[in-house]
């Protein structure tokens, strides 16, 4: 193993940092062609990206007959102290931020039905440019304006420290009944695919 910048051929490549965060969150034992297809790669690519990091020592090969299959060197420093350490921060970002939403709201001391994710984020589909969509569903219409001034700070701190744009949908209960009894595609589209953060369910709250 390298003893000074030892991440430069570890972490060189796209390729390279998508396998390993596979096998840092999800240890298990697969084979490049396994592998290929679960993270949607070319099969020569992943198989070379395999064969260096094997190398370096950060995974292991295990030959079985004609099978070749491949895990985390869970013993090793780099393995131990940096990548998994690294990808278990990266994991964590979306719950922390979640997190950090709740708090933040709870502390208006405004009853709240519920909060939810919506949007390309919500449907897995979201990249460097979407939006944090989050709906609010404030007891009563008087609360939406401590709620929406607490999100121009929530905003403002989630953008400095995570780059993310927060784009808040904020409803009392009332308007997203009514809202929801004129079928907006809107409320039609966050029921097919939301994700709760806190409170009750949509559909239970509309009922």
């Amino acid at each position: 193993m390298r003893i000074h910048n030892v991440l430069d051929k570890i972490l060189n490549q796209e390729v390279k940092i998508r396998i390993l965060r596979f096998f840092c969150l999800n240890e298990q034992v697969l084979s490049g062609r396994q592998l290929a297809k679960e993270l949607k790669i070319n099969l020569v690519t992943c198989h070379k990206a395999l064969q260096e990091l094997q190398k370096e020592g950060v995974l292991n090969l295990i030959i079985g007959g004609r099978s070749h299959l491949y895990s985390l060197n869970s013993d090793n420093y780099v393995v131990k102290k940096i990548l998994k350490p690294l990808y278990g921060k990266e994991d964590a970002i979306y719950d922390d931020i979640l997190s950090l939403i709740k708090r933040s709201l709870y502390r208006t001391k405004k009853p709240t039905e519920s909060i939810a994710l919506f949007g390309s984020l919500a449907k897995n589909k979201g990249d460097e440019r979407s939006d944090l969509d989050i709906l609010v569903v404030t007891s009563y219409k008087r609360d939406k304006t401590a709620v929406e001034k607490k999100f121009d700070s929530i905003s403002s701190r989630i953008i400095g420290e995570y780059g993310i744009v927060v784009s808040p949908y904020i409803l009392s209960l009332a308007e997203l009944k009514e809202k929801y009894q004129q079928k907006l595609p809107i409320i039609r589209d966050i029921l097919k695919t939301y994700k709760l953060i806190a409170g009750e369910p949509l559909e239970k709250i509309i009922a």
